[in-house]
């Protein structure tokens, strides 16, 4: 398959999530405002969160990657008083009153349903309230940034394959680089495995292909998406019979 057609029909399977389910806590006051403000001096805050944490496909770690709740925090102009809290909201959607006017910074953390952090968010810059006026902050929740770890393995029957070698390439979908991954064969001499490893790959999508020949002949070949997770290890392995 040639590699726009690949590229294309693997960004067919990413599907961003948007939560749009309303959650009214117009009620709840989640700041310390100062008790010589009037009402009618202070701000409302609407916060839509839209996940952009894809569901893992392919070859990608064992971690659910499917948002469970979400960690909004929120701190105001006066740090000191000036804050909120919501750290379990399963909506996506939060709306808050009676906030101080003036610049609010709102960091989100999403959890899978294990409580493992799989994202991120945050206002940049952040959002400025009015008085008696509503804002609206839309904040984009994207998969931690940071490198991960990414394992290969490939073995055949013993004295199957004598002379080895490998092409290689495992290539961002974002960037486009090569990391050209080198392949060890054990045991020298009449070789029954070829492994990869890299520890510090940054995290995101990749296309892997690979081709392993027995003296210039090919003999087997595989291409795959790839997703490496901050944090996390990416393996797999083939037994060839």
């Amino acid at each position: 398959m040639k590699r726009s057609g690949y590229i294309t029909a693997l960004i067919s399977l990413f599907c961003i999530v948007a939560f749009t389910v309303g959650c009214s806590m117009a009620g709840n006051d989640f700041t310390t405002p100062d008790p010589e403000t009037a009402e009618s001096d202070m701000s409302r805050l609407v916060i839509t969160l839209h996940s952009g944490v894809f569901s893992a496909k392919t070859i990608a770690p064992p971690i659910t990657m499917e948002i469970a709740s979400y960690d909004i925090r929120g701190t105001g102009p006066d740090p000191l008083y000036d804050h909120f809290s919501d750290p379990a909201n399963t909506t996506g959607f939060l709306t808050l009153s009676a906030l101080n006017t003036g610049l609010w910074t709102i960091t989100v953390a999403a959890k899978n349903a294990a409580g493992t952090i799989i994202g991120h968010g945050q206002t940049e810059p952040p959002v400025l309230l009015s008085a008696g006026l509503v804002t609206n902050a839309q904040i984009d929740i994207l998969p931690l940034a940071g490198p991960g770890e990414f394992n290969l393995a490939v073995q055949w029957p013993k004295g199957a394959h004598k002379n080895v070698s490998a092409q290689a390439s495992l290539t961002s979908m974002i960037t486009g680089q090569d990391l050209a991954p080198v392949f060890v064969f054990t045991p020298p001499g009449n070789p029954e495995t070829g492994t990869y490893s890299n520890s510090a790959i940054e995290a995101g999508y990749y296309l892997l292909l690979l081709r392993l020949y027995n003296t210039g002949v090919q003999f087997w070949g595989v291409a795959e998406s790839v997703r490496i997770i901050a944090g996390q290890t990416t393996s797999q392995s083939w037994v060839l019979n």
